[in-house]
């Protein structure tokens, strides 16, 4: 009987060998050695290992653990927010790295599909989602679209390896537009509004041009090129407007009348000067 006994029991120990916990059909609950029901209480699940592990900490939510990576995959319970490197996400994702924070998205080697992308998608009420889409291509060209996901939209802004930028509408910054020149580089446009409403004699009879002095509202480095924009109001549209005597910080506006009698320039006009930053 002795015999049959410790047969028995070696073909126990040889089953928890192959399967130490092996459940079909029922849960798993593991409490933690301080029970699971107060704050800070703690269950841990190991694996392989004491250093890949996944710890439900009471009040907080899951942590995820590896080697050498301590609470590097955290799920918020209350909110569902999910933190990479940090324990306390504020946000749906919310990555954390005080060296060098970063999120890669890879295609694999060769032609990158348009699947290479990030799509912020935002809807209000019942009206169709809206879609802003941030994309990368093989050679490196970085872009954004809005519209559907796929390249089912409409292309604004795209960002060459080389550094090329491509907008298909306005750069501003402020008030001020922003242009490029090949030649002289980095330029700036800037605005300003001069109101005439003066009489000014015919050409006819002798009568001198008038002049309004204007400032830019912003100087220059330099003398920009100015010319005259646009006539927002006002009659008569028979007046000749030249720019003179233009330096970095304003110049004048001179109008002639070529008329044979006096007429009121009763215009508001828009100076437009582009020139060095």
């Amino acid at each position: 009987m002795r015999v049959v006994i410790c047969c028995l029991m070696l073909v126990a120990v040889l089953s928890v060998t192959a399967f130490a916990v092996d459940v079909f059909y029922d849960d798993v609950l593991i409490s933690g050695s301080t029970g699971f029901n107060a704050p800070g209480e703690t269950a841990t699940l190991y694996l392989g290992d004491f250093n890949n592990r996944v710890n439900a900490v009471w009040g907080s939510g899951l942590r995820f653990s590896a080697y050498n990576a301590e609470d590097l995959l955290v799920l918020n319970e209350v909110t569902g927010n999910v933190g990479i490197g940090t324990v306390s996400p504020q946000h749906k994702i919310h990555v954390f790295d005080d060296t060098n924070p970063r999120i890669e998205i890879e295609a694999k080697s060769g032609i990158v599909p348009l699947s290479s992308e990030l799509n912020l998608v935002t809807q209000q009420g019942d009206s169709p989602a809206k879609f802003v889409n941030l994309f990368a291509d093989e050679q490196g060209k970085f872009g954004i679209w809005t519209g559907g996901p796929g390249g089912a939209g409409s292309t604004k802004l795209t960002l060459t390896s080389q550094g090329d930028l491509d907008v298909t509408g306005k750069i501003n910054s402020g008030s001020k537009g922003l242009v490029y020149s090949t030649t002289t580089g980095l330029k700036k446009m800037v605005t300003t509004s001069v109101s005439v409403n003066t009489s000014i004699s015919g050409g006819s009879s002798g009568g001198a041009p008038a002049t309004v002095s204007f400032n830019f509202s912003e100087s220059f480095s330099g003398t920009p090129v100015a010319w005259v924009g646009d006539i927002t109001a006002g009659l008569p549209s028979f007046f000749i407007f030249t720019l003179k005597d233009v330096t970095s910080t304003g110049g004048t506006l001179s109008i002639s009348n070529p008329t044979s009698s006096s007429a009121t320039c009763n215009v508001t006009i828009r100076i437009v000067a582009l020139g060095s930053e």
